[in-house]
């Protein structure tokens, strides 16, 4: 239900709250839901969400495979490109 979902999602956001990023990933209306409750209900949230990636029934090494290439990328992303 709604209110199982939501206490869910704040549990989940005060744990947020210990880690600097995290790559939330999920199915896609499952990520919807809680992209939703983070926005409307847990603001000081999204500063710790480095993303959102739709995966479905990843083993642990794919999950594992998934978050590196995602910060990988993040952090690619984040470095100055080379003028040489």
């Amino acid at each position: 239900g709604v209110r199982s979902e939501h206490e869910f999602f704040a549990e989940l956001c005060a744990t947020l709250e210990q880690v600097t990023q995290v790559l939330v990933t999920g199915g896609r209306t499952a990520l919807a839901d809680f992209r939703h409750y983070v926005t409307k209900h847990r603001p000081q949230a999204v500063r710790h969400i480095a993303g959102y990636e739709v995966v479905d029934h990843p083993t642990d090494k794919q999950l594992l495979a998934e978050a590196r290439g995602y910060f990988d990328r993040l952090e690619r992303l984040a470095q100055p490109a080379d003028r040489g």
